[in-house]
């Protein structure tokens, strides 16, 4: 049987998993129609993700951040850095920190959340879904992975 602390962390890694698939699937889908009510939750819900990620990010750096949960802001950063390569793509691209880049993400994702076009914001769009595809594909494989090794355990203990 898995520990509490093991089943939490499934637990949250399934709905970030969830959450970065469905915006994936929003944000491809807004540039050929408005978007439903509930494709602007899970971008409102997306945006948020990206924010805790800047959040994370500054507090790593040892700034403090009234009303931000730190605990919540570094386990979405460390989610993030699931696919460290994607990660890496979008810090390198503008020679930034990851706090800017997620902040930026953030912006454009709650602008199309909000109406905007994405034309208006393509680049930032573009990257926002690009960073959730590989996300969702990652937390998928790293799921599917501790289930495996979880399986094994059980099974020598036998």
């Amino acid at each position: 049987m898995s520990s509490p602390k093991r089943a939490m962390r499934n637990a949250q890694d399934i709905g970030y998993g969830f959450l970065a698939a469905r915006a994936s699937i929003a944000l491809r889908t807004a540039r050929d129609r408005p978007l439903t009510a509930d494709e602007n939750v899970v971008l409102a819900k997306a945006a948020t993700f990206l924010d805790e990620i800047a959040h994370g990010a500054l507090i790593s750096t040892g700034t403090v951040l009234e009303g931000v949960k730190p605990s919540r802001s570094i386990a979405a950063l460390s989610t993030a850095f699931g696919p460290l390569e994607t990660v890496r793509r979008l810090v390198n691209a503008e020679h930034a920190e990851i706090a800017p880049v997620f902040a930026r993400l953030s912006r454009a994702v709650r602008a199309i959340q909000e109406g905007a076009s994405t034309q208006q914001h393509q680049p930032a769009v573009d990257e926002a879904q690009e960073f959730f595809d590989e996300l969702s594909g990652w937390l998928e494989n790293e799921l599917a992975q501790r289930k495996r090794t979880g399986a094994q355990n059980r099974a020598r203990t036998i």
